[in-house]
Parts: C-alpha cells; structure tokens; sequence
C-alpha cells in the first residue's frame, strides 16, 4: 500500500477520461468490477488493488442527512464485521441522524434504517457509538468531502486501508 494517495497507474495505450468515477468502473448488474474494463485501464501494478477493494452498497438514494448518516454507520458496522473486529467505538458528526436515533418516530421515511443503524452498531461486542463534533474528525469529513465532491456514489474498503488514513487517525488520535 502507498503511504500517501497518489493518482492511479494507467496503461500506456490507454485512452483514459479523467473525469471517470469509481461507479462508472462497475458492472451495475452484478454491482462488482467490470474486469475487462478495470484491466483495460489500469496497468498490472494497480489492476489487482482495484479488483481486490470490496465494494459495499450505493449511497445514490438517499433521502436526507439523517438518511446517510444512518446508511453510514449501518455500511461502517458492516465493513468492521467483516474484518471481525470487536470492542469499536463509532464516531459520528450528524446532528440529523443522531436526532433520528433518538426520534425514530418523528422520521417515518427512515424509520426502519434508525433501527438497522442503531442493531448493526451493538450486534458487534462491546461496541458503541458516540456523537462527535466534525472538527473532532477531519480524517472522516476529508473522506466524506471526497466523496461528496467527487460524485463517488459507491463506497468500497480496501484490506487494512491505506497508510495516509492511518496517520491521518494517529494525528487526530494525538491531538484529541
């Protein structure tokens, strides 16, 4: 894994349209990687990191902030099963989800994803989650912008994540 992001590796024969999003890379009737095309783009050194980052489900839908901060936890609880981690305290800056936590009823549209949130997080031993400030979590809010920004609909993990998160976590874990 790089240390710090860095821009993908292309073939050299490629024809590559930089305006490109990670959802037009996916073959929408199987929601996974559209091989040919991923191997087409990509050269050998970046083909299996693309094709071995799990896809989790689409954020395009959502209904409001409340909405995606619930979908959020729900995909970060599945992420954290996934690599069978327990005892994880989820942090999270959305005022609107946290009031529909409290609130479901107030919130009939999403009232059903209250509750998947809310038994997704305690389904994992000795987890929580804890309301923070967005200034308290400038590596989630720089994720968060990128992906707002970018237009990047479909959310993926990679094994272990990449070494610039990691000490992006361990500044903010430093200075909180």
């Amino acid at each position: 894994m790089d240390v710090f992001p860095r821009p993908p590796h292309y073939r050299q024969d490629a024809v590559i349209d930089l305006t490109m999003t990670v959802n037009e890379l996916l073959d929408q009737h199987s929601n996974s990687w559209n091989v040919n095309l991923v191997r087409q783009l990509f050269s050998d050194e970046d083909i299996d990191l693309v094709l071995n980052t799990k896809i989790l489900p689409s954020f395009s839908g959502v209904r409001s902030p409340a909405h995606a901060g619930l979908l959020a936890i729900t995909w970060a609880t599945t992420a954290v099963k996934e690599h069978k981690l327990r005892n994880v305290q989820f942090e999270f800056s959305s005022l609107e989800a946290a009031d529909a936590l409290n609130n479901p009823l107030e919130y009939p549209p999403i009232y059903s994803e209250c509750y998947k949130a809310l038994g997704s997080v305690y389904s994992l031993s000795k987890s929580s989650m804890v309301l923070v400030h967005r200034t308290c979590n400038t590596a989630a809010s720089a994720i968060a912008d990128s992906v707002i920004s970018g237009q990047r609909f479909h959310s993926y993990v990679a094994s272990g994540g990449p070494r610039w998160l990691a000490v992006m976590l361990d500044k903010e874990e430093i200075s909180s």
